[in-house]
């Protein structure tokens, strides 16, 4: 029934093209540009944490170094101290160290000390000489029988942990005595890797290590290897704990600065410190990372440190989220923007083109209805003459045929006259006159039209109309006109022994006019169709029942000029409602166009 505009595929691609692709294009510009700042500001994030990490890490570096060349100075004006005297006295010894303030100004470090080299056949001598001055336990350990022995004599402070020192043979562990022995032959300090301080708890110890300076005989200068393994007195040394050096030297840090160091002195990686909040920080946190080979002496160090994001300033981390939901906001105003204005100009030029359009084909419909109706309403006069018996008298076959010549006449001309309604309609030259009108007796002479087409199709009419006049005020022939193509249309599209049902009641302001039919309704996704000029939607009875497709529309335009309304309820196969509602009451008479 519904005539469905072929061109509907061809309108959506245009509207994909016009409004849809543009809109998305500047949509993904825009996003384009958004993304590209979002990772310029995650790169200034990188950029700065990196360079906070550079500047932290160099400090670490600087603040180890000036500490442990500190330490260096200490141990070598221990060694001077061997190198303007034949013999240091204990005295002497513990004098010189007291003058350092140890405790109070170096935190980290156990003491300083002498250790001697000594023979395998003075060890007796050295081990009596020892006794002698007070000590009748000493002795030289762990016992065994070695090359050459080396046995801490002096370490002050001499108290605490620094008692257990006391006689220990450096020589006996291998990191110890490697680490003397490059400071032997190089005549510099030298360092251990990772050891436990004999100092230590062993059940808890901290991580240690030990810095040496060669002590060589008095005024010899060793400018070679043997010389100086021959000219070797002893060493100067000092033990560290290293949590408590480092500890000290990265207490100016901040909580977001984390580090750890790796000693690499024997070829591996020995973890030596790390900071107490490190695991935790790079488990929870985005740690940035960053490495330093630091060489001290002839040991390797690696420092490895790391930041919390938090180390970065709160406006600069926001940035990257505020350019994205902002970039993304903006995006989406642009590009609604433009769409709106793609719309709003096509849309306009839509209408132009749309209000030419239809004004032409007003016009031509017009016109070509006027040409139509003229020959149309000759042909009906001629009819009436030869039915008159101008010609002669008719035969009862010629009658017959006369009878539906003039029948299909009748309704060339209705359909001509109906478009003449649209045309003039939807060109605002419709003129209405509004009059008090009897709606109910109106409707009781549409019925009784249509009973005999009822009898035709045996369908059953069951009319529910008020005794009493019912008024509206509207134009009679227009009014109707359009209640004729309602129950018309009831009529035509129920299959036959079906029910008609016409009522007519008032509700306050309004009277309502309902008619329902148990045909073949309408489906769901037809209902966009219904009320269209010229279209007809496709149903079992189409094929049989003639039709323009215009009754609806026009009966819609007239209810709307009257400022009523119209319904339509409708399931597929089970029948279709219409209901006109209309105004109640007594008006003045006047006359009005459709706009």
């Amino acid at each position: 029934m519904f005539y469905i505009d072929t061109n509907i595929h061809r309108k959506q691609r245009d509207f994909m093209l016009i409004h849809i692709v543009p809109t998305i294009i500047v949509f993904l510009a825009f996003s384009g540009i958004t993304l590209w700042s979002w990772h310029a500001a995650r790169v200034a994030i990188a950029r700065e944490r990196t360079q906070i990490l550079d500047q932290k890490l160099s400090s670490t570096v600087s603040a180890i170094d000036t500490r442990l060349n500190t330490y260096q100075d200490i141990l070598r004006a221990g060694a001077g101290l061997f190198g303007a005297s034949d013999t240091v006295t204990r005295a002497e010894w513990k004098q010189f160290v007291n003058v350092f303030d140890l405790d109070n100004r170096y935190p980290g470090i156990h003491g300083v000390g002498f250790v001697e080299v000594i023979q395998p056949d003075k060890l007796e001598t050295h081990t009596a000489a020892i006794r002698s001055e007070g000590y009748p336990g000493y002795s030289v350990h762990p016992a065994g029988s070695r090359d050459i022995y080396t046995s801490i004599i002096y370490i002050e402070p001499f108290s605490g942990n620094n008692l257990k020192a006391f006689g220990y043979d450096m020589y006996s562990e291998p990191s110890r005595k490697a680490a003397m022995d490059r400071a032997r032959d190089s005549g510099q300090p030298a360092v251990t890797s990772k050891v436990v301080l004999v100092q230590e708890d062993r059940n808890n110890a901290q991580p240690g290590f030990l810095m040496y300076v060669p002590v060589y005989k008095r005024d010899s200068n060793p400018q070679t290897i043997p010389e100086r393994q021959s000219n070797l007195v002893g060493y100067v040394y000092a033990p560290f704990r290293t949590h408590d050096l480092l500890d000290e030297v990265l207490r100016e840090n901040d909580a977001n600065y984390v580090v750890r160091i790796y000693d690499h002195t024997f070829g591996k990686d020995t973890l030596i410190y790390q900071s107490d909040d490190y695991k935790t920080v790079s488990r929870n946190t985005a740690m940035h990372t960053a490495a330093i080979s630091f060489s001290r002496d002839s040991s390797n160090w690696t420092i490895e440190s790391g930041i919390r994001p938090e180390a970065i300033s709160a406006q600069l981390r926001s940035r990257p989220a505020t350019i994205v939901w902002g970039g993304l906001l903006l995006s989406t105003c642009i590009a609604g923007f433009v769409y709106l204005l793609l719309l709003n100009r096509t849309g306009r030029l839509a209408r132009r083109e749309a209000k030419a359009l239809q004004k032409a084909k007003d016009e031509l419909l017009a016109l070509a209805s006027h040409q139509l109706r003229t020959p149309a309403t000759g042909v009906k006069q001629y009819i009436g003459m030869l039915r008159e018996g101008y010609a002669g008298k008719l035969s009862k076959e010629q009658n017959k045929l006369l009878d539906k010549a003039n029948q299909s006449n009748e309704r060339q001309l209705g359909t001509i006259n109906d478009i003449l309604v649209i045309a003039r309609a939807d060109a605002g030259n419709l003129e209405l006159y509004f009059a008090r009108t009897d709606i109910r007796k109106m409707l009781e002479d549409i019925l009784d039209e249509q009973e005999e087409v009822i009898r035709t199709h045996k369908q059953t009419l069951v009319r529910s109309l008020p005794k009493r006049p019912v008024y509206v005020v509207g134009d009679a022939q227009y009014l109707r006109m359009a209640i004729e193509n309602i129950v018309s249309n009831a009529t035509k599209y129920t299959h036959g022994k079906g029910i008609l049902r016409a009522t007519l009641t008032k509700a306050g302001p309004q009277v309502y006019i309902v008619v329902k039919d148990t045909g073949v309704g309408v489906a769901k996704q037809d209902f966009t169709l219904l009320f269209r000029k010229f279209s007809r939607i496709p149903n079992d009875l189409t094929s049989k029942v003639n039709g323009s497709g215009i009754g609806l529309y026009l009966a819609k335009k007239i209810i709307d000029a009257h400022g009523g309304t119209i319904d339509f309820v409708s399931t597929l196969g089970q029948g279709s409602t219409v209901t006109i509602g209309l105004p109640a009451g007594k008006q003045p008479t006047h006359t009005e166009h459709i706009v």
